[in-house]
């Protein structure tokens, strides 16, 4: 009787560790394979030619984006207080609210930059991509190790704060095809991490964690985020210049 409750112990025993094995050779043969949208982007890689056509376009629209900033400060008055709004010659006064730019950034665009010379990543991160899709941006890099190579990634949704600031919520993690549970190890950490730096600021406080960029936010010429959608293979913000309230 002991004899036989100590041999089915013992294959019980063996049983777990043959699964635990099992379990843990699945996870990691899947953390080691590449999502399916950085496999099919890998495959789609631009040529030089193309991504030197990619940065040709956005440096356009970067420079008529300062265009329209200059010219929208230039043209926003800047009352004296408890002074009437000043009118133009013309007879139309400048209505601000009305001053919008649109800024349509493709897939396309966006994965022709990563590829291109103009943008680097240091360390042990490399080819990066990026995915537009369901409102969200999936946006993976190659890491690589002495001892592997894998795909991390983050499932990001933009959003905007209530000073008009561009978010992005980090929506999920994940090492090749598994998610990591990071929201549930971010509320065990004994104290939040907020990382701020000149532009942006990553802020890992449980339960929205997400990165706010601040550089559409200083400065007087410096336009507010009216918009933010992030449709299938593109993102359009729309942009409006602030309205410069009398003290």
């Amino acid at each position: 009787m002991v004899l036989r409750t100590l041999r089915r112990l013992l294959l019980a025993a063996v049983a777990a560790v043959v699964c635990l094995a099992s379990g843990a050779a699945v996870v990691t043969w899947l953390a080691l394979q590449e999502p399916g949208f950085y496999a099919e982007l890998r495959t789609a890689q631009p040529s030089p030619d193309q991504s030197d056509a990619v940065v040709r376009e956005i440096t356009q629209m970067k420079a008529d984006f300062v265009h329209w900033r200059d010219r929208s400060h230039a043209r926003r008055p800047t009352p004296a207080p408890n002074a009437p709004a000043a009118v133009p010659a013309d007879g139309r006064s400048y209505d601000a609210e009305s001053d919008t730019i649109v800024l349509r950034i493709t897939e396309q665009q966006l994965n022709g930059i990563l590829a291109s010379d103009a943008f680097k990543l240091s360390g042990d991160l490399s080819n990066p991509r990026v995915r537009l899709k369901g409102g969200r941006i999936e946006l993976g890099a190659e890491l690589s190790t002495p001892h592997a190579r894998c795909i991390v990634s983050a499932g990001l949704k933009p959003s905007l704060t209530d000073t008009g600031a561009l978010r992005l919520d980090i929506e999920s993690i994940r090492v090749g095809r598994v998610t990591i549970p990071f929201r549930w190890l971010l509320a065990r950490l004994p104290q939040a991490i907020v990382l701020s730096g000149r532009d942006a600021e990553i802020d890992l406080t449980p339960p929205t964690p997400h990165i706010q960029f601040k550089s559409l936010s200083r400065g007087v010429k410096a336009p507010t985020v009216q918009s933010v959608t992030c449709d299938e293979g593109m993102i359009v913000v729309e942009l409006a210049t602030p309205v410069q309230s009398r003290s």
